[in-house]
């Protein structure tokens, strides 16, 4: 009897399956979600700003979705100015929690779910499970600067 493996993944990219053998492809529709499953509507969140720039993993250790997201003021045509960089989690990926991190004082007060005050970049996080625990996330970003056009940089 002939052993299979199925999984499912989103791939943005082949060149990592170009050697692969007896693997067979199915693509499926996409769906929308008939509501935003994030909406600016924690206590902290201004009229005037919007969210921009989501990045999601799968915490398999904590068993556990993990979104960092940017924050920013709205212009009337997109943001404008730094952005704010948050955090949220999820069990099923669809109902978020905004948890109040403490962690930055923002219009006065630090109850917010704010770990990055004022960034000009665009970041995403990975998790590296082979570091030690204390350095397993890490940023990646693009910087856009005289000094540094085009460089990637990794904050840890």
């Amino acid at each position: 009897m002939k052993n299979e493996f199925k999984c499912k993944f989103l791939v943005i990219d082949d060149a990592h399956l170009l050697e692969t053998e007896n693997l067979g492809r199915k693509v499926n529709q996409a769906t929308k979600h008939p509501e935003p499953i994030l909406r600016m509507d924690a206590a902290w969140d201004q009229d005037t700003e919007i969210l921009s720039h989501t990045n999601v993993i799968y915490d398999e250790e904590a068993d556990l979705f993990k979104m960092w997201y940017c924050v920013g003021h709205y212009a009337g045509e997109g943001h404008d100015g730094p952005l704010k960089l948050a955090y949220a989690t999820s069990t099923d990926g669809f109902h978020w929690d905004r948890p109040e991190l403490g962690l930055l004082e923002v219009s006065g007060t630090n109850k917010n779910n704010y770990i990055v005050p004022a960034i000009s970049i665009v970041p995403a996080v990975i998790k590296d499970p082979s570091d030690i625990p204390e350095r397993r996330y890490k940023m990646i970003f693009r910087s856009r600067t005289r000094e540094r056009v085009g460089q990637d940089s990794t904050v840890r």
